[in-house]
């Protein structure tokens, strides 16, 4: 143990003989009454243990350098002579000009641009509203092997957001579309809220409940400006069934749907694969409503699962008709089912 001792106090001694000359560590020995020697080792294991413990070796460096210069900057002040200062404050100056110069490009540079620039990116593209595929073009043809794979299951829209529970068909008759936010939200959930002494705001968001078309229709026409697609679809209809105070027009129905259908709504592919099958308000083309009725379809739309097999139905494909039309029922279409059940009536 006294071997220990001796070889330290022998790499002190030597330590000591190599930093005797450096001014500020004398001064602080004189100051503090602490041998320089160990004043170096003490901030060695500092600067060891700051390291280990988090510190990196940034902030340490920026520490160091606004540590150190700024105790020499006050030593040459204090030194100067005149008013002008000597050299030294002068290059101390300087060195101050030149480390805020530095650290205001690195915050710039490296800590701003670099994530900022990537924000301004995505900002500037107007997010769909959750759960909804991008504005874009229609897909050209689906598949027979892609169209009776998929579409098996209810897409999310048929889910209320309050208790996450399938919503049952049909759907206007089940649930309630809230303005304010375009959420469709189950009536069980809506009467739960009522009971709750709730009932004059909406169940999802707690917006007061608009109390008349001429209250609602500004909170909708909000959310089709932030291209909102369920939004969209809503003011679509009113536009075309002439509700919530509007007056009918049928061409700017159409234009919405489209928009809707681009955005993603499944509802809107319906109703315009309705309307150009039956050529209400547009031109009859039922190449393109059945496109529109196929993609809706292959994503869980009820609806337009059914239109396909009365389609196929009338161009005397019974099987495929009854195929389209089980998917359906088994998501809950009670059409479907109906139309299952004449077909087994009639023995076809």
């Amino acid at each position: 143990m006294d071997a220990v001792k001796d070889a330290a106090h022998a790499q002190l001694a030597e330590l000591r003989m190599k930093i005797d000359d450096n001014e500020l560590l004398h001064s602080l020995e004189q100051k503090y009454n602490i041998p320089k020697e160990r004043i170096v080792v003490g901030g060695v294991l500092v600067i060891f243990f700051a390291i280990a413990f988090g510190l990196t070796a940034a902030s340490l460096c920026s520490i160091i350098g606004f540590a150190y210069p700024s105790y020499k900057s006050f030593e040459a002040i204090e030194k100067r002579t005149g008013s002008g200062g000597g050299p030294e404050v002068t290059q101390w100056l300087i060195y101050w000009v030149v480390f805020s110069f530095f650290s205001i490009m690195i915050v710039v540079f490296v800590y701003t641009l670099p994530y900022w620039i990537p924000f301004k990116k995505v900002a500037d593209v107007q997010p769909s509203a959750p759960g909804v595929t991008a504005a874009g073009p229609l897909p050209g043809t689906v598949t027979k092997e892609k169209l009776m794979s998929s579409g098996h299951e209810l897409p999310e829209d048929y889910t209320c957001p309050l208790c996450c529970l399938p919503i049952s068909l049909p759907l206007g008759k089940h649930s309630t579309f809230t303005y304010c936010c375009s959420k469709t939200v189950c009536n069980g959930c809506f009467h739960a809220s009522y009971q709750r002494g709730m009932g004059d705001t909406c169940a999802f968001c707690r917006t007061p409940t608009p109390d008349s078309y001429a209250a609602a229709l500004p909170l909708i026409q909000k959310r089709v400006e932030a291209r909102d697609p369920v939004a969209t679809q809503r003011l679509a209809s009113a536009y075309y069934d002439g509700s919530l105070g509007l007056e009918q027009d049928v061409p700017r129905a159409i234009e919405l749907w489209t928009e809707a259908a681009r955005l993603g709504d499944l509802d809107a592919h319906f109703r315009l694969g309705y309307r150009y099958y039956k050529g209400e308000g547009v031109r009859k083309d039922r190449a393109r409503a059945i496109r529109h009725c196929k993609h809706a379809a292959i994503q869980g739309h009820p609806e337009s699962r059914h239109v396909l097999g009365l389609h196929e139905y009338g161009k005397r494909n019974h099987e495929l008709a009854v195929r389209h039309w089980m998917i359906s029922a088994k998501i809950g279409c009670e059409q479907s089912l109906n139309e299952i059940k004449e077909m087994y009536k009639e023995g076809r």
